[in-house]
């Protein structure tokens, strides 16, 4: 199938992360047939100051975003400061690139670190419940009506969603489909370019 969210921009809850990169990276490997929108939270943006929000994650993906946390806090900034000083000590400040390239470089780290932050602080960890239905921590096995080819994905939370291992987010347009149904049901999902059916094979 070639249908797809194209008029979407794919951007998830955690800015963080190079989405460009993700979607160079799903839309070249197979079988995964859709585009990168489909899996996503199709929004233009989240600002982390308009509301205080659940962080769905696995356990997994909660310790994966504390072991970035430490390494941000005890590596990186560390040295990303010894720059700073070590480029202050060439002198004039006005015309020093690597000043302005380590002091930019600190801005962003400084934002990964406060954002990691914030996401942890509002941290609600999901389990897949073993449950017949569809919920966040299910891993689904669907079928495209019109094909013969399965796809298994597990839904989880718009921070640890990627494509490209298997994790779709549950607030994009397959996963809104996918929650509360069961082995067996049919699924619709409206796209810009139509609607495509899918089946529900299993659910984990």
């Amino acid at each position: 199938s070639s249908s797809s969210l194209s008029n979407m921009r794919p951007v998830c809850i955690n800015p963080g992360t190079d989405y460009n990169k993700e979607q160079r990276e799903t839309e070249s490997r197979a079988p995964l047939r859709h585009s990168v929108s489909f899996f996503y939270f199709p929004i233009v943006g989240v600002s982390m100051h308009t509301a205080e929000k659940a962080t769905l994650l696995t356990r997994e993906g909660k310790q994966k975003l504390e072991q970035e946390l430490a390494q941000l806090k005890e590596v990186k900034r560390p040295q990303v400061a010894e720059r700073i000083r070590q480029a202050k000590e060439e002198g004039d400040l006005r015309e020093n690139a690597e000043y302005d390239d380590a002091k930019l470089e600190q801005g962003f780290v400084e934002g990964r670190i406060r954002e990691l932050e914030y996401l942890l602080k509002n941290v609600q960890i999901i389990e897949s419940n073993g449950g017949a239905t569809v919920n966040i921590g299910s891993t689904v096995t669907i079928r495209e009506d019109g094909t013969d080819e399965d796809e298994t994905y597990t839904v989880v939370g718009a921070t640890e969603a990627s494509p490209s291992n298997g994790r779709i987010s549950n607030e994009s347009p397959l996963g809104r489909a996918l929650l509360g149904k069961k082995k067996g049901s049919t699924v619709k999902v409206d796209t810009p370019n139509g609607q495509m059916v899918f089946k529900v094979i299993k659910v984990q």
